[in-house]
Formats: C-alpha cells, sequence, structure tokens
C-alpha cells in the first residue's frame, strides 16, 4: 500500500470532528487556538509526516505493532476530524496508545460523545450541570517501568476522586502515558460533571452551566489531548509501550457517564462502571 494524500476540508464537519482537531493540534502546536483553515492544513500535513517517521522508527525496532505490511496501514491511519476523498477506503490503526488521531478518537471524542448521551440524550439536563476540568503531571524514576507510572498517577486518581466525590455526579479519568528524555510521566487528566451552583476547588477549570453541546469541545478536546512526548519521545521506550501485553486500562468513568463509554475504537462501546479503582 503506498502513502495516501490526505485532502482536508476546509471546517471540521461537526462537534466530533471539531474536537479531535483541537485534542491534536492544541496539544502539539503552541497557540494555536484561533488558527486559519489554513493552520490546520498545514499542522495535519505536519502531524502526518511526524506520524509517518515515528513509524519507521518503530519498525527499524522490530516493533510487533508495526510489522510487516501492517506497518504501511500504520502510516495511513487517516484523521478523520480533517480528511475526505481517500479517508473512506482506510481504516484506522487502532494504536490508540501512540497514534495521534486514534489516541484523539479513543480519548476526546470519546468523552464528548459520553457527555453528549449524559446531558443531553439520555436525561436531559439543560443548565442543570457544569463542567470540573483538572489535569497533573507525574514523572517516575529513571529506570521505572509505564507500568509503574500508570499505578503512580492511579493512586492521584484514587485521591482527588475522593476529595471531589461529594458534589460530583460523574467523574472521568484518564492517564496518558508517555516518555520524556528517559523515563515516563503521566499526565493525568480528570472530569467531574457536578451540579451548576457547586463551587469549584483550587486547580479546577470551571465551565459555565452546560446549555450548549459547543460547550462540551474545549473540555472533551484537553480532557484528552495528545501528548507531544509520544511523537517526540524515545523509541525503544514507545516499542516496549507497544508490544508488552499487560494489561493496560488508561480511562475509568463512574456515575453519570458510564454507560455505554467509548472504548476508543470507531462505533464501538462498553460498560466501564467500575469507577478510578486499581490498574
Amino acid at each position: 500500500m503506498p502513502d495516501h494524500d490526505f485532502y482536508f476540508t476546509d471546517k471540521a464537519r461537526g462537534y466530533p470532528a471539531a474536537v479531535e482537531r483541537r485534542a491534536v493540534f492544541d496539544s502539539l502546536y503552541s497557540g494555536s487556538r484561533g488558527r486559519s483553515t489554513s493552520d490546520d492544513c498545514r499542522q495535519a500535513q505536519d502531524v502526518i509526516n511526524r506520524w509517518r517517521a515515528k513509524v519507521n522508527q518503530l519498525r527499524s525496532l522490530d516493533c510487533s505493532g508495526v510489522r510487516g505490511p501492517r506497518g504501511q496501514w500504520v502510516r495511513n491511519c487517516p484523521p478523520t476530524g480533517v480528511v475526505r476523498g481517500e479517508k473512506r477506503q482506510l481504516r484506522s490503526c487502532n494504536l490508540d496508545r501512540v497514534c495521534p488521531w486514534c489516541f484523539a478518537r479513543a480519548h476526546a471524542v470519546g468523552i464528548y460523545k459520553t457527555l453528549e448521551r449524559a446531558l443531553f440524550l439520555d436525561t436531559p439536563a439543560r443548565g442543570k450541570y457544569k463542567l470540573l476540568l483538572r489535569s497533573e503531571t507525574l514523572a517516575v524514576e529513571k529506570g521505572r517501568s509505564y507500568f509503574y507510572a500508570l499505578s503512580y498517577g492511579r493512586g492521584l486518581v484514587d485521591m482527588l476522586y475522593k476529595l471531589n466525590q461529594p458534589g460530583s455526579v460523574g467523574f472521568a479519568s484518564l492517564i496518558a502515558l508517555y516518555p520524556r528524555k528517559d523515563r515516563w510521566c503521566a499526565s493525568v487528566r480528570l472530569l467531574s460533571v457536578v451540579p451548576e451552583d457547586w463551587q469549584a476547588g483550587d486547580r479546577w477549570k470551571a465551565s459555565k452551566p452546560i446549555l450548549l453541546k459547543k460547550q462540551l469541545i474545549p473540555y472533551a478536546a484537553r480532557f484528552g489531548s495528545y501528548p507531544a512526548g509520544l511523537l517526540a519521545g524515545d523509541g525503544a521506550m514507545l516499542a516496549q509501550y507497544l508490544d508488552s501485553e499487560l494489561p493496560v486500562k488508561l480511562k475509568s468513568c463512574f456515575g453519570l457517564l458510564t454507560k455505554r463509554t467509548f472504548n476508543g475504537r470507531a462505533s464501538k462501546f462498553k460498560e466501564e462502571g467500575d469507577g478510578p479503582g486499581g490498574v
């Protein structure tokens, strides 16, 4: 399969596509908010080129996830938020641990759809709730594995969940793992649905009462923002991360956000009602 040339739409077609753009571009390019359409096209092509270079690096390390003909398929993973034409003939690679487009689909678009269902479809609650968002970054000691970073992040999630629980009717957590220099980092994101009159604590970013679906876009995009370290990080560490058979559960939901929680693969959902819990 040759490399595909992607053709980009002038505007994101629909709120999920807008969420995917922001989850990738706002993370990788500082000051990209308020960008023009030409910026979107330029940045999307740059991400594609950088992703293909990362896939080549992983192939040179004999990473099983990109070995053989599959590697070329992974190079052509389509960015749904910005593509038209040839995208219909392609499939997502589903390497949502490292692929920028699949990561955004799994976590940013996934939580957008969960919030949309919870606040507008199942139990219409316009104006009754607002969102709280918080993120923390942890770096573990040199030589520790990604699984240790994941466990470390889970401890922080459990602590903040307990502190936030009294006012929360729905809660989601995401631990995004990435290498930085010679150690693993965990970017911990927490999203809480609270009554509109709930007072946010320190370090929580609060929305206005949610009246429109478009208000969900910046919060979903920041919750599922793609870690730049996955494109820039050490290839050998990423190859080990992809090849590991250890179970990796990055996202947890409870309360209002548990029903049909998006699991990271297009148009598939699963129950995920165990709360933050263990790894």
